[in-house]
């Protein structure tokens, strides 16, 4: 059987982050997975199982799938993860759970299977619910028949209980459902619900409802995958009922058209050359309420001439924002009459201060067809290139506008109304934006500078008389105007074009060309994806850097992928085509967003593969990557200074002022925060409590409840003999006991945690050293050394350990199995 299709649902969250792309490359579809549908349904998924990928398929997805590199990564992947999780286990429960669980779950997605819930209602003892899972176990029937047994095994004596071919167990407490398994041949089948396993097999010889059929007809895939059904007016209906007395529920979903929902549907599988998701969106009646408010004719390659032919990624959209602002008022007002007023009368006082009105003067300038993208030829890195452009109506009522809101900006920023160039005359401000011009062939280009704050953007606009063009970078904006014209556009690429002569109700379309993408993020993909191999061995995974795939194994099977929105006849079809399983391609963008926006500091490293199974190891390698900056901080100011930070930063008369936390802000990449600290007051003087609400992220620990309050809990352990004595600063020399061995930072609980700008911290009590630092992670505190490391100190280990490790020169030697 094929790797890829062996792997189980963690993997693919593992590397994808969402559901998985079920069945690729599909099997034969099971007519039986339809037939066992019940007539009256609220939710239907079912999958056709998966095939062994063949490196000789037209489709570029399968050939992907039947890479070597990519068979032999997943499958070692998988290994690991499953022997990592019985090495994790303890006792008999969790040991034959940690064994069977997986088996069930492989065998559940690579083999034909369908899910649904027939009805559900909420009774007088909680919930009421009927459903059910049908798998077509085929030649897996024997070992997933043994793996159930030895489940059942684990049930209380007399839990589950037998009735005709059915097991059953009827969990405690009032209104519980009954659940119940069994086989018909090689189907096991599944019900939740008295009756319902019954019901699948009386179905067994049934034409599939209705319902099915239909959506089947009008969402056609050559080689259908996955098929997904929500019953959207049964559960409102349902939703409308528990809201009996609840007012105004149904002016609500009148207002914003959820009232006339029918169904959503779609069905993904493999197409051509790539993968496709047709889902549609139904309703009974017209759209009305949010689903109007776009709207407009559709899209024509005109409306597309403005995205170069070499867009890495774009978005064009028919968005008419004058009428979504008016939409949303009238919306507002039929949910709640007379809401519009008060919103109508703040924007009404805005336009009177400002001289301009929000709707005449400023939405109603714009056109209706928008364009979001970015182009390397332009000088985009992908998210740093985005520029937006919007058709501009009446120019000249546009450019009053902007001037009027100009001279409001100016005004308040304390900035002359002049042109300007590169923001010069505010360099030496400490703080704050400015509001820049410079001339490019006849345009004028207004932009920010964000002074003081190292920020890598410049948010830049240019009104031309046919086009707003907004970007992150003035230059961005010259390179568009600097287009020549009757340059080929994204019309012009033909999967984009085939898309628009296909069908004339396109009203949205986006696009990722994903090799020139991948190919961008494959570097930073195998740097992180070794950062979490490395991390994943410090939990005890024991995971190869070496088979993450090459880049020859992906980049040849990779084409752009392409998403339409249109108008169907009874409401909205979405198309998504793509070589990538669907939803990978987004992620991709996803993942190269995140880097290029957090490149000037070092990103921090991926969740290790563990978070997938162990709750909390997630926030704690984040946690330790704080840490690790924090030492290294720490190193740097002694570098410079040949000493630690104080304690407390005092000032010439010895009183405490600021906390070592702010001593060190320049080497966390914050010394434009840094100079902003008045240093010679203390932490809550008139100016300095003002800076509070700015902590850094570093010092911001994964999963504490008050960070939001502006406190840390990387805290110094504080003591005579610790690395941070109070009113006395060490160097790493007065270490004897060796940096490795001697604790520089905990991270302590929530109850000691201390407002990160105040000289407070951990105050060590060595008849209870452990007192005060369990409590966010599992069974231990993490711990910054004296040489930059990070450790997780367990709740177990002796007190005369821990003792040892916070002092400096003690002499001790340390030989505790915890440590």
């Amino acid at each position: 059987m094929n790797t890829v299709a062996r792997l189980p649902l963690t993997i693919w969250m593992l590397l994808g982050g969402m559901p998985p792309p079920l069945s690729l490359p599909p099997l034969p579809e099971d007519p039986v997975m339809a037939q066992v549908a019940p007539a009256e349904c609220l939710w239907y998924m079912s999958w056709a199982g998966s095939a062994e990928a063949s490196g000789t398929s037209k489709n570029q997805t399968e050939q992907l799938l039947a890479e070597e590199e990519i068979q032999h990564f997943a499958g070692e992947l998988e290994r690991t993860i499953l022997l990592t999780i019985r090495q994790q286990t303890r006792g008999r429960e969790d040991t034959v759970a940690a064994a069977e669980i997986p088996t069930l779950i492989k065998a559940a997605l690579v083999r034909p299977a369908a899910l649904f819930v027939r009805d559900f209602a909420v009774g007088e003892h909680g919930p009421d619910l009927h459903g059910g899972m049908i798998v077509s176990a085929g030649e897996r029937a024997a070992e997933i028949k043994q793996s159930i047994a030895r489940l059942e095994e684990l049930a209380p004596p007399n839990a589950i209980k037998t009735a005709g071919p059915w097991h059953r167990l009827q969990p405690p407490g009032p209104g519980a459902p009954v659940f119940e398994w069994g086989w018909k041949g090689t189907y096991l089948i599944f019900g939740i619900g008295a009756g319902s396993a019954d019901g699948i097999v009386e179905r067994f010889s049934d034409k599939p409802p209705q319902w099915l059929t239909g959506l089947r007809k009008q969402l056609v895939v050559e080689r259908p995958a996955m098929v997904q059904y929500l019953n959207a007016k049964a559960i409102i209906a349902i939703a409308a009922s528990a809201n009996k007395g609840g007012r105004g529920f149904d002016q609500i979903l009148s207002a914003l058209g959820i009232g006339n929902l029918n169904y959503f549907a779609s069905v993904s599988g493999l197409e051509g050359t790539g993968c496709v998701t047709k889902s549609q969106l139904s309703f009974d009646g017209p759209m009305t309420g949010i689903f109007d408010l776009a709207g407009g004719l559709p899209l024509a390659a005109k409306d597309l001439a403005s995205v170069p032919q070499d867009a890495t990624i774009a978005f064009v959209a028919r968005i008419d924002l004058d009428k979504v602002y008016r939409g949303a008022l009238a919306i507002a007002d039929r949910i709640q009459p007379g809401a519009r007023a008060p919103v109508e009368q703040i924007v009404g006082q805005m336009e009177q201060s400002l001289g301009v009105k929000l709707s005449d003067d400023l939405l109603q300038s714009l056109g209706d067809s928008w364009a979001v993208y970015s182009s390397p030829s332009e000088g985009g890195l992908l998210v740093t290139g985005l520029t937006a452009i919007a058709p501009v109506r009446d120019a000249e009522k546009l450019r009053k506008a902007e001037e009027k809101l100009l001279t409001v900006a100016h005004h308040a920023l304390d900035q002359p109304h002049a042109e300007v160039s590169g923001g010069a005359p505010f360099a030496g401000q400490r703080g704050g934006v400015s509001i820049s011009e410079t001339k490019f062939r006849s345009h004028t280009i207004h932009y920010l500078t964000f002074i003081g704050g190292g920020a890598p953007i410049a948010p830049a606009w240019c009104i031309t008389d046919k086009e707003l063009i907004v970007s992150l970078s003035p230059q961005t904006i010259k390179a568009h105007l600097s287009r020549p014209a009757g340059s080929k556009s994204l019309a012009d690429v033909p999967k984009v074009k085939s898309h628009l002569m296909a069908d004339e109700n396109v009203k949205m379309l986006s696009y990722v060309d994903t090799a020139p993408v991948a190919r961008m993020v494959y570097p930073m993909a195998q740097m992180l994806y070794t950062a979490a191999a490395s991390e994943a061995q410090r939990h005890g995974m024991n995971i190869d850097a070496a088979i993450f795939p090459s880049a020859a194994a992906i980049l040849p099977h990779l084409r752009p992928a392409v998403t339409t929105v249109r108008a169907a006849k009874s409401g909205v079809l979405m198309v998504s085509e793509s070589t990538l399983p669907t939803g990978l391609s987004p992620l991709l963008l996803t993942a190269v967003s995140l880097y290029a926006v957090r490149a000037p500091r070092m990103a921090s490293p991926p969740a290790a593969p563990a978070a997938i199974f162990f709750p909390g190891a997630a926030r704690q390698a984040q946690s330790i990557h704080n840490l690790k900056q924090i030492g290294l901080a720490m190193h740097g100011f002694h570098d410079t200074t040949n000493k630690l930070p104080a304690a407390d930063g005092a000032d010439k008369n010895g009183k405490p002022t600021l906390s070592w936390r702010v001593q060190i802000l320049p080497w966390v990449e914050e010394n434009a925060l840094y100079n902003e600290f008045h240093r010679d007051e203390p932490w809550d003087s008139e100016h300095n409590k003002k800076l509070i609400p700015r902590m850094p992220r570093t010092f911001t620990a994964p999963g504490s409840d008050v960070a939001k309050q502006f406190k840390t809990v990387y805290l110094t352990p504080r003591a005579a003999d610790t690395m941070f004595p109070a009113g006395k600063q060490i160097s790493l020399t007065d270490v004897t006991d060796g940096t490795s061995n001697t604790i520089m930072v905990v991270e302590a609980s929530d109850d000691r945690a201390v407002i990160w700008t105040k000289p407070d911290d951990y105050d060590v009590d060595y008849l209870k050293p452990m007192a005060g630092l369990i409590g966010l992670r599992d069974n231990c505190f993490l711990a910054a050394m004296g040489d930059g490391s990070v450790r997780p100190i367990r709740d177990k280990m002796s007190k005369e350990t821990l003792k040892a490790l916070f002092t400096r020169a003690g002499g001790e030697v340390i030989s505790d199995p915890n440590f």
